[in-house]
Order: structure tokens, then C-alpha cells, then sequence
């Protein structure tokens, strides 16, 4: 037993076997973060992670001494029953006092005590069982992933615990998650590069194809988990850079002539990491449209066979599609009535590539970022935005007098397809004014449309995307429901284009701050109506399948509101001194690691590893003792039986080991273990020098020949002689 237990000790105390140990309790803090992330705990998850780390120590100590694995399990389910006991009569105890203090107490000290049992339990299993380890990885891989899988379908805001951590790193979701996924990836990775230290404490006692079995089978699960996470890390990130429009309700963002940033196919869900925090700067209650308030970002209006795409100059001017960053003065139409000036101040809450306002906007100006460890940057919309009532509008003239042919033509450009216009005469066949016809259309697409993310249409390239839709099942989003309005319009000759932006609810804001979400964005068609200018005619589906509809985080906007100045307005010269606000806030944010970052950062862990492993080989050729270059050459040595798979077994004496390697190697593989031993335990080290290292590295290069080159190619890159542990 005494023996035995000396085993154990020196098993315990290798660098793997603890650092194995120490990756576990990583892998545990991650996912009981990650679980409170998803469901409320109750417990601090930081007081679970020490509790966690807790039991996993005391299950290495009693295996250290040598308990068996009944005896722990007897051991665990006394100990949870009676501290279960002991708080249960405590609570009857105080219960009569109404002392809600003691049953919250004991709740919290019930599941410390589940927490502390399940690291203890494990890590015996760990400790004793040889393939526990590749079953605990499998398993932990499982629920981390089971654990993650909110963000599916491009929820790239959830788990929470993810945005939160994006959040207080400046960082958007789909890095945080990718930061995420690469870290766990990585333990995973070392776990299994450790899973042979699962204590085996008795394969040096059983046959020797037993042990070469287990080995073969820990490094083909390695190898398996290794190739998974090669593949998914590959498609997670060939998805990052993926259209932003699929994440926020098919609208993405696009500024170039003939473009267009909506997606048909499939919206895939909707994300409500938060875009922007827009304060209104005065009273808008006039808004035509409350509670909802469209902030226009850019209008389509080209058709070009399929779709409508953006124009070009000179075209949709009242939307210039502008960067942020960019100074706008614009021209007042005096044509419009119905109109005031209407001032926004915009912070923007994550990288996006065009600013927008309601409306139209006559100037865009920078504002100084109040905290660049939230905001991207800010800017300060002065806008013209429509004080008419929607019902006055129904019998006044469309399209502007002013407009040339070309420009008239542009706007009722029809749809190839016949069946859109045929479509909105049968339905508007009653109505006798052109936004009476509108209003029909909007009519009998709001009552017959199901607002579905994922309609599922399979159109070739070329191909009219939104036939299927209007003349099939009528399953769509806004993209959609824009494009078809406008072809219907267009088809009786009501100038018309696409409008897209932000749609926001503003029953969901605060003192006139609105918090908007990438799940805003919207897509819309609008009509020109003479002296008003463009108008939203926006569909309703009395028919919803699915939606991505949630409530606005007020705790998150008002402490945004809190960050908020006045706002100061920064002058060109002061632009040009100071350059811009992002080149400024450069350095308060973590960059958005690109595919050259995360190469450099693996090439440059490779380089580290190879080093590493170099230098023990080599190390012996550096001034030292003699003994100490004996010690080195022989380290070297072994790490090279490591590299071709045969390694000392656990428990294995060296004489075992000796025998072992001169039953599968030729030759004299491992003479600098006779050294070492004359350099620890002989009273002199005369008889160690240069020459008889040199020799006994000779030797061993000699038997290695027989060894396949491929083999060694391949075991130079193994991690687990890295370590250098002998």
C-alpha cells in the first residue's frame, strides 16, 4: 500500500499530469459560465469555479492516497445527504422566526456542495480509470458546444454571457464568439494532447499490447478531435464574413451603383446586438408614423431585370449613402411642406459603414465621442423630417413636376413579368386615386402575407426572387414585401423605390433616447407624393411565423444615457488636426482579428512550440557541467523516443523501460540514462565528458535509423514532448 501510495505521489506531481488537472478546471469555469449565461444559476458562477477547483483538488488528493473509486462514491453521497440534512434542519429550525436568510443560505451552500462533489467525483474517474479522460473530453466537448449553440442560425448576440463579454472588450459579437470558440477549441486540443496522464496507475503491470492499445487509442481520439475543431474553425470562420444582411433581417449595407445589400433567400434570424444609441435633440411629436420611426440610411431605385439596386448620380439624392465619418451639407427642398427641423445626435454602437436620420437629412456633422470604450464614433444629424397626417394624403398628386422624362421613367420602370401589373390593376380596379391604389396594395399584402425569416425559396442567379413569393405562398420578410410593392406601383405607374435603414418602436425608448438593434434594420418601399416628397408605404403581416421581436434592454440604454455629453461638434479644422474619431479611438478598442492575425498568432505558437522542442534536443551543446550536459543530452534523448511513440509507460521503471526499448529497437537506444545515473548518485563526475555524451547520442541516433523519416516528421510536431518531461 505504502508503495503504492509512493506511486501515486510521483504520478501526481508530474508537470502533465497537473497541467492536465489545471485544463480541466478551465474547461469546467467555461462551461459553468457559459450556463449561467443561459440560465440564472442563482450562485455567483466565480464562487461555483473556485468550488469547482475545489473538488477537483481534493479528488487528486484522495487519489493520491490511494481511495478506491467505491469508496469515493460512498463517500460523496454521505456527505451530500447529510450537509442536505443539516440545512434542512436548520431552515425548520429558523423557518418559525420567518428568517428567509437561512433558506437562501442553505440553497447557496447546496449546490457550492453539488459543485465541489462533481469536480471530486471526476477527477477520481479521471485519476483511475484509463479511458475516463477521452470520455470527459467527449462529454465536456458536448455540452460546450450544446452550451454555445444559442448563437445558431446567426443569433450572434446570445449566449449572453458572450455579448457580455464582447460588450466590456469592445468587441463585436461575431469576434467574441469567434475568441470563444478559438479558446475552448485550444483546451480542448491540450486536453487531449494530456488525456494519456489519465491515471493508469496499473498499465505498467499489465501486457504490454494492452498499453500500446490504449496509447494508439488516446492519440486517434486526439487526432479525431483535432480534425473536427481543423473543420468547424474553418466554417466558422469562412461565415464570419458573411453578408451582413443575413443577421439583420436580410439588410445589409452596400453604397456603390448597381448594388444592392438586401438578401432574398434567407434571413436566418436576427441579432439584437445593439447598433446605435440615437438621442432626439427637441420634441418630435408630430411623427406621421408613431409609434414607429423610420431612419432612413439609403434608397434603391434602379431595376435591372431582377431586382431593384442602387441608382446612380444624381439619382435618390435626398439619401446620400455616406460614411459616418463623412462632413454632409445637403440642399432644403423648398417644394416640401409639412416639414420641421428635427436635430439627432448618433452614437454608434458598432462598425457600420453609412450614417442615416429621419428622412432626409440637409447636414451631417462629427460630434466628439463621449466614451470611446463604447462608442465606434458619433455624428449629428440635421434633418427635415414629415409633420404631415397620413390621412391627408390620399388624394394628392404623385411624383414631382419638376422632374424630367428620364427621371419619371426611372422611378415607374416596370417589372418584365407581366403578372405584377395585371396583379395590382385587378386589385386597385375600385380605386379611382393613384394613393387610394397604394393603400389597396398595402391592403391585401398585409392580409395575405406570412412574415417567415426563413421562406425557403429556391431561385437559379438571374432569376426573379420575389415571384415566388407574391405568386406562390406569399412567405417573405421586408425585403420581399418592398420589392413586390414596388413592382405592383410601378405597374400602375406610381413612381416608387425602396427605402432602407432603421424601423424602431418608440414605445421602447426613454427621454427621447431610442436604442437601436441590427434587428431594426428594415427595408421599405416608398412613393413620391407632390409636396411631401417620399413617403413609406410599409406592409403589416397579420400573419407571423416567425419574427425575432424582443424587448429593448432598458437597463443597457440608460446606462448609455448615462455616457452621453451635450455633444460637441467637431469643426473641419479641428477634423483635419485631430484626424478622425475612429483613427483616435483606434487604441481605447480591440482591433477585429482578421485572417492574417489569427495565422501570425498560430505560426507564432507553432514557432514558440518548435523552439521549444529544439532546444531540448540541443540544449546539452550549451555551456554547462558535464553532468548537467548529461542530464540535457539524455532529456533530449527521450523526447526523441517520445516523437516516435514510445514513451516510458506510467509506473514503468527505467530498467522496464530499457528492456522494452531493446525489444523494438536496434542497437543501444538510450546509453545517457547510464550517465545521468553516474552523475546524480556517483561521488564524482570524472568519468562523464564531451566524448562519451557525444557516444551515447551516436548510439542513440543509430537505433532510431530504422525508424521511418515520416514518422519522425511527424512526431517532431507532437505536443506532448514540448514539455520535456522525462
Amino acid at each position: 500500500m505504502t508503495e503504492a501510495v509512493a506511486q501515486n505521489s510521483n504520478y501526481l506531481s508530474s508537470v502533465s499530469v497537473r497541467s492536465s488537472l489545471l485544463i480541466r478546471a478551465l474547461v469546467f469555469a467555461i462551461c459553468i459560465l457559459a450556463t449561467d449565461g443561459l440560465v440564472d444559476l442563482g450562485t455567483n458562477p466565480y464562487v461555483l469555479m473556485a468550488c469547482t477547483a475545489i473538488g477537483i483538488v481534493l479528488g487528486a488528493k484522495l487519489s493520491q492516497v490511494g481511495i478506491k473509486v467505491t469508496g469515493v462514491l460512498i463517500l460523496a453521497a454521505v456527505s451530500y445527504l447529510s450537509i442536505d440534512w443539516l440545512l434542512y434542519q436548520s431552515a425548520a429550525l429558523f423557518s418559525p422566526k420567518g428568517s428567509f436568510l437561512v433558506f437562501s443560505v442553505g440553497e447557496h451552500l447546496e449546490l457550492c456542495t453539488i459543485f465541489i462533489l462533481a469536480g471530486l467525483v471526476s477527477t477520481v474517474f479521471f485519476l483511475k480509470f484509463k479511458h475516463a479522460g477521452t470520455f470527459e473530453l467527449l462529454t465536456l466537448g458536448g455540452i460546450i458546444v450544446y452550451l454555445l449553440s444559442p448563437h445558431r442560425n446567426y443569433h450572434l448576440d446570445s449566449p449572453k454571457f458572450i455579448a457580455q463579454v464582447a460588450w466590456q472588450l469592445g468587441l463585436s459579437p461575431q469576434a467574441a464568439l469567434l475568441v470563444m470558440g478559438a479558446t475552448v477549441i485550444g483546451l480542448l486540443l491540450i486536453l487531449s494532447a494530456f488525456i494519456e496522464s489519465s491515471p493508469n496507475l496499473r498499465v505498467a503491470n499489465e501486457d504490454k499490447q494492452v498499453a500500446r492499445r490504449i496509447r494508439l487509442l488516446h492519440s486517434a481520439g486526439a487526432l479525431v478531435v483535432a480534425l473536427l475543431c481543423l473543420v468547424l474553425g474553418k466554417a466558422i470562420y469562412a461565415r464570419y464574413d458573411i453578408a451582413q444582411g443575413l443577421t439583420t433581417n436580410g439588410v445589409g449595407e452596400a453604397s456603390n451603383e448597381g448594388e444592392s445589400p438586401l438578401g432574398f433567400h434567407s434571413a436566418l434570424g436576427s441579432t439584437n446586438q445593439p447598433a446605435a444609441l440615437v438621442r432626439l435633440e427637441g420634441d418630435y411629436s408630430q411623427n406621421p408614423f408613431t409609434p414607429m420611426l423610420y431612419m432612413r440610411e439609403g434608397a434603391l431605385s434602379k431595376y435591372n431585370g431582377t431586382e431593384i439596386v442602387i441608382a446612380g448620380p444624381g439619382i435618390d439624392a435626398d439619401a446620400p449613402t455616406i460614411s459616418p465619418l463623412d462632413i454632409f451639407t445637403g440642399i432644403e427642398d423648398p417644394a416640401l411642406i409639412n416639414r420641421k427641423s428635427v436635430t439627432q445626435s448618433v452614437y454608434l454602437l458598432a462598425d457600420l459603414k453609412n450614417a442615416y436620420g429621419i428622412d432626409y437629412p440637409v447636414s451631417i456633422k462629427q460630434l466628439k465621442n463621449p466614451d470611446p470604450n463604447r462608442f465606434r464614433t458619433a455624428f449629428r444629424v440635421y434633418s427635415l423630417a414629415p409633420t404631415y397626417k397620413l390621412e391627408d394624403l390620399e388624394f394628392l398628386k404623385i411624383g414631382d413636376p419638376r422632374w424630367s422624362k428620364e427621371i419619371w421613367d426611372h422611378y415607374t420602370e416596370q417589372h418584365k413579368d407581366p403578372r405584377y401589373k395585371e396583379l395590382a390593376l385587378r386589385l386597385t380596379a375600385n380605386s379611382p386615386a393613384p394613393i387610394q391604389k397604394a393603400r389597396d396594395l398595402l391592403a391585401y399584402l398585409s392580409a395575405n402575407s406570412i412574415y417567415t425569416l426563413t421562406p425557403k425559396h429556391e431561385t437559379k442567379a438571374g432569376e426573379d426572387p420575389v415571384a415566388p413569393y407574391l405568386f406562390s405562398d406569399m412567405r417573405g420578410y421586408c425585403v420581399h414585401f418592398a420589392h413586390a410593392t414596388v413592382f405592383m406601383l410601378r405597374g400602375l405607374g406610381i413612381p416608387s423605390r425602396i427605402g432602407t435603414g432603421y424601423m424602431t418602436d418608440l414605445s421602447q425608448s426613454k427621454d427621447g433616447h431610442i436604442l437601436l438593434r441590427m434587428s431594426d434594420r428594415h427595408a421599405w418601399a416608398e412613393v413620391y407624393i407632390q409636396g411631401r416628397g417620399w413617403v413609406p408605404f410599409d406592409i403589416q403581416p397579420e400573419q407571423v411565423e416567425s419574427a425575432a421581436e424582443t424587448q429593448v434592454d432598458m437597463k443597457l440604454l440608460e446606462d448609455l444615457m448615462s455616457k452621453l455629453d451635450p455633444g460637441e461638434e467637431i469643426l473641419p479644422k479641428e477634423k483635419d488636426e485631430e484626424s478622425s474619431p475612429d483613427q483616435d479611438q483606434s487604441s481605447a478598442r480591440l482591433p477585429l482579428p482578421s485572417l492574417t492575425d489569427l495565422a501570425v498568432f498560430f505560426a507564432a505558437l507553432l514557432a514558440l512550440a518548435l523552439g521549444r522542442k529544439i532546444y531540448i534536443k540541443y540544449a546539452w551543446l550549451l555551456p554547462a557541467s558535464y553532468a548537467k550536459k548529461a542530464t540535457r543530452a539524455h532529456r533530449g534523448a527521450v523526447v526523441g523516443l517520445i516523437d516516435v511513440g514510445i514513451s516510458r509507460l506510467r509506473g514503468e521503471t527505467w530498467s522496464e523501460y530499457h528492456d522494452r526499448l531493446r525489444q523494438v529497437l536496434p542497437g543501444r537506444p538510450l546509453d545517457t540514462s547510464a550517465l545521468v545515473e553516474l552523475a546524480k548518485y556517483s561521488a564524482t563526475t570524472k568519468g562523464i565528458d564531451e566524448v562519451k555524451i557525444k557516444n551515447a547520442l551516436e548510439q542513440h541516433k543509430q537505433s532510431l535509423a530504422s525508424v521511418p523519416r515520416w514518422r519522425k516528421a511527424i512526431g517532431f510536431l507532437n505536443p506532448k514532448s514540448i514539455l520535456g518531461e522525462i
